[in-house]
Formats: structure tokens, sequence, C-alpha cells
């Protein structure tokens, strides 16, 4: 696996040491610039559309709800901090790949939303 580059948007000193041990794998930037990846404690105002970086949300603790608006922004994973080592660096590598690391049930909202959208509502029907 290649160096992935990253940017650690996110002040929490457990999270930050963790990724930092995965050193031989990541490149943590100063900046955004370049980065592959940007990890984010929050969804930014514009959610991660028209961004070429592959948007990480990392959350305290997991939240279905926060999942799924962090699947809505366009981010490609949700993440908790207190997520093992082990799989984070599984994470940043399926990320790197152009995949996306969220349970089913947020996917499945996703598709359920999108199907809303795209379905003609026939009069009449209830």
């Amino acid at each position: 696996m290649k160096k992935v580059k990253v940017f650690l948007g996110i002040k929490d000193n457990a999270f930050s040491e963790k990724l930092k041990k995965l050193s031989g794998n990541v490149e943590i930037l100063e900046n955004t610039k370049g980065a592959e990846l940007l990890f984010l404690d929050r969804i930014p105002p514009n959610c991660f559309y028209g961004v070429r970086t592959k948007g990480v949300i990392v959350a305290s603790k997991y939240s279905r709800r926060k999942e799924f608006l962090a699947a809505r922004s366009g981010a490609k994973a949700f993440l908790t901090k207190d997520m093992t080592k082990t799989n984070l660096l599984k994470a940043i590598k399926v990320i790197s790949n152009g995949e996306i690391w969220m349970t089913r049930i947020a996917i499945a909202g996703i598709f359920e939303e999108y199907v809303k959208m795209i379905t003609p509502v026939r009069k009449g029907a209830s």
C-alpha cells in the first residue's frame, strides 16, 4: 500500500496519535493541499460536493443519524474515534481505493431517499 496523504481537521489527541502510529501507511499533511483523505469531526457547510478529497467524518461515538447525515453530505466514511488501529488502517485502505466505509443501514437510507426523489408520484395513489 502506498502512503495515503491525509489532512486531520480534528482536535483530538488520542485519534491523532492513532493516525501517527500508522506512519508507514499514512502521511499527515499540515493543510488540505494534496490530501487524499480529509478527516473532519463535522460536516462542512458545502458538504463534500465538488471536493476532490475524499471526506471522512469522525465522531466521538456512533449515531445512526450522524452517519446518515455524513453519507448524505457526500462523505466516503463515518468512523468513530475509538475504533481500533487495525480497523482504522482497513478503513483508510478501503476509502483510498474509492470504496465507502459505512454501515449498510446508512447506504440503504441514501438509496431509499434517492428512489423517492426520482419516482414520480401517481395521482390518486395513497
